[in-house]
């Protein structure tokens, strides 16, 4: 028996209506991303080309420079004494003027040398008296009549009176005070009939035709150090002039503390400009040699390494180098460039990796390349070119390449 066409169930609208509005949804968007891709393609000459980051960079280019060191030293005199007694007493006379230069072995000052002189004779009488003593007592020990005991004590007081004679004597002579050597005597604080004492101030003396630098060096140039090496001193009470100077000592025991080598050297003063106790500059030239010098600008730390970043093929590469010594706000590149890599200057913090650059130079210097020069209008074939003004002439356009070395 067959169902009744009413007892068939009906399939619902409603889905095959969402179904095919789908359908529709997704036709339009195809027709709308279509259209929006005509567009673009159509007008993109309209969208202005992404530009190169303009930046300074150098040319690296192998130059001459000479290793230097600098240091602070101490002026100090070729020689150098404080004029002291040796005995003491009332002084007497004062025979140098304050500043002036002696001669070694003339008389400075004398001190009252009466109680001296009488402690002279009083031990020379008994020095002669223990001299007939000691002859009598001989005398009888060869004859017998004297006991060697005797003449023993005799011979031990004629040379202890000798020694006391002796001593007494040096004491007299030490009253009278002469000059070492050869210099400049110094400023005195005492007068005729003032008493001094043994080693008490009175003056000092300094040799200052040659005057002497100390200074000290870190250890690792000790190999580089040698005497006869020349040197120059600056100081400030004459800071226009270059003293020269010659090694002389170089301490053989480095400074556990600082790990400094203390250095002396000698520098000709016949003009007795400079004086012991000033404060002096001290440069000494190691070597010279040629290497790749960079602005220190151009160097980008990263903890405990460096790097550059250069121009290759108009684009940034990134380059971990090795520096040297520093002078003048130029670093020494030891390892990492060679001769003509371009190395950014500034701007390097705006052009990642791979970015596209266009090299200029600094501001205020010149360009890399010769502007070419405007050609004046010919008047006649026979007059001369007309000389073009500065201000007509304009700078040439940057190249696309980077530029050759002379940029900063």
């Amino acid at each position: 028996m067959q169902a009744s066409p009413e007892l068939r169930t009906p399939v619902p609208t409603q889905r095959k209506f969402l179904t095919r509005g789908r359908v529709i949804t997704v036709v339009v968007l195809a027709l709308v991303l279509s259209f929006a891709w005509g567009l673009k393609q159509r007008f993109s000459f309209f969208v202005p080309p992404k530009m190169p980051t303009p930046v300074e960079a150098v040319t690296v280019a192998p130059e001459k420079i000479t290793e230097v060191i600098n240091a602070v030293g101490t002026l100090s005199s070729y020689q150098s004494v404080t004029i002291r007694p040796e005995v003491e007493g009332r002084i007497t006379n004062i025979y140098f003027t304050e500043g002036a230069r002696v001669a070694a072995g003339s008389a400075l000052l004398d001190i009252d040398d009466s109680v001296y002189k009488a402690e002279v004779n009083e031990r020379e009488a008994t020095y002669k008296l223990n001299q007939l003593n000691n002859e009598r007592a001989e005398n009888l020990s060869k004859r017998g009549a004297g006991s060697l005991q005797a003449r023993d004590e005799a011979r031990a007081k004629l040379k202890t009176s000798e020694a006391a004679l002796e001593s007494s004597k040096v004491k007299l002579e030490k009253t009278k005070i002469t000059a070492p050597f050869n210099g400049i005597i110094g400023i005195h604080d005492v007068s005729v009939g003032d008493f001094v004492k043994v080693g008490e101030d009175i003056t000092h003396l300094e040799s200052i035709d040659i005057v002497r630098v100390t200074f000290n060096v870190p250890e690792k140039y000790l190999s580089k150090l040698q005497p006869s090496q020349r040197l120059t001193v600056k100081v400030d009470a004459f800071p226009n002039i270059d003293f020269s100077g010659i090694i002389y000592a170089i301490d053989p025991r480095i400074d556990p503390n600082t790990r400094n080598i203390a250095v002396k050297a000698e520098i000709l003063n016949t003009e007795q400009k400079m004086r012991p106790g000033m404060f002096a500059y001290v440069t000494l030239k190691l070597d010279e040699r040629v290497a790749l010098l960079l602005p220190e600008s151009a160097l980008i730390p990263k903890g405990n390494d460096v790097s550059v970043m250069k121009v290759v093929n108009g684009k940034t590469v990134p380059a971990p180098v090795k520096a040297g010594m520093r002078k003048d706000g130029k670093v020494e590149i030891l390892e990492g460039l060679t001769p003509g890599d371009v190395v950014i200057t500034a701007g390097y913090m705006k052009t990642p990796p791979g970015a596209d650059v266009i090299v200029k130079a600094p501001e205020g210097s010149a360009p890399a390349s010769p502007a070419a020069p405007v050609a004046a209008p010919a008047v006649a074939p026979a007059a001369a070119p007309a000389t073009t003004s500065p201000a007509s002439v304009k700078p040439a356009t940057a190249p696309a390449a980077p530029p050759k070395a002379g940029i900063r």
